[in-house]
């Protein structure tokens, strides 16, 4: 989770502003909608434990497994701004771990697949550089 994110978190908490917090776990999901490695369940937890009154229990209409989709995800995200609660959040990131399962898969192994060819173009660009900088040293030094 990003820094912004955190101080959000931790300015919502201080202000006791329940709007501010529920915002900010929804764009936290709406950027990762599986929560793949758990943050944002972790910073809920510990939002939780310094200010429990900013969770706002509210009935969410739910749907069936089958008519989850992306519409729906953006219905809960909307539902998350105006009322935070810890079953919608658990809920949003069960409907987003089946609705973006395959787009996630597909960002993890292109994230895996490491690009050669800027690598080697960054490296032999920084081995320019040295060279450079180690040649003017010699110069300023023959000249002195």
């Amino acid at each position: 989770m990003n820094k912004y994110i955190l101080d959000e978190i931790q300015s919502g908490l201080e202000e006791k502003s329940a709007v501010r917090i529920g915002s900010t776990f929804a764009s936290a999901l709406q950027s990762n909608p599986t929560d793949s490695n758990g943050e944002i369940k972790e910073q809920f937890q510990k939002a939780k434990s310094v200010w429990e009154g900013f969770i706002k229990h509210q009935n969410v209409e739910t749907k069936y497994k089958e008519q989850w989709d992306k519409d729906y995800f953006s219905y809960l995200i909307t539902k998350m701004k105006t009322g935070f609660d810890e079953v919608l959040l658990n809920h949003a990131i069960e409907v987003g771990n089946y609705i973006y399962k395959d787009e996630i898969q597909t960002d993890d192994k292109k994230n895996n697949n490491i690009n050669w060819s800027h690598v080697t173009s960054v490296s032999i660009g920084i081995g320019i550089i040295v060279i450079i900088i180690f040649l003017i040293k010699i110069l300023l030094n023959n000249g002195s």
